[in-house]
């Protein structure tokens, strides 16, 4: 793996994951609170206001309001989510992580999905078109090695990726 391809990694779960998982929570907390930050829109909206006089203006419906666009923007973090998801997928798959996630388009990152929902059987390593072990060993050292094995065998049982990705002295 490229030295830049496994920083890109390690910042696309620190960055762009993480990013999503935080902007969720933020907006839970705003729609659980709907009535204050719907006064507080209020308030930006017609400054003129006093405290009381938003917080009623929040209580008939504005804060229904509020609640719904949070939902819409959660529901765009979720989409954003998937689409993250799907573009590192296929980048992984087509062996150009860094290049290939930053220059897919939303064809590409359908057709991946689509090749999942074609593919129901398909295992891991295959639908990301992953190199088999014995390909592997003549290319790393054997501590690396036994790292990529264990992750090889662990990582599907797991159901999810390792969140670090191991350097490796060659730079490749």
């Amino acid at each position: 793996m490229l030295d830049a391809d496994r920083v890109f990694l390690n910042d696309e779960f620190n960055l762009v994951f993480k990013n999503h998982m935080m902007a969720v929570d933020a907006l839970l907390y705003a729609g659980v609170n709907a009535k204050e930050f719907a006064a507080r829109h209020v308030r930006m909206l017609e400054p003129g206001l006093t405290e009381a006089e938003a917080i009623a203006r929040a209580e008939t419906g504005e804060g229904a309001r509020f609640q719904a666009t949070m939902f819409a923007k959660i529901f765009g973090e979720f989409v954003a989510a998937v689409e993250d998801f799907g573009a590192l997928c296929s980048a992984i798959r087509h062996r150009g992580i860094l290049n290939r996630y930053f220059k897919s388009g939303v064809g590409e990152v359908g057709g991946f999905f689509d090749h999942v929902l074609h593919n129901p059987s398909e295992g891991l390593g295959s639908l990301l078109n992953l190199p088999d072990l014995a390909s592997i060993k003549p290319r790393v050292t054997p501590e690396l090695f036994a790292n990529v094995s264990v992750d090889y065998a662990e990582i599907p049982k797991a159901g999810r990726w390792p969140f670090t990705i191991p350097s490796s002295s060659s730079g490749s």
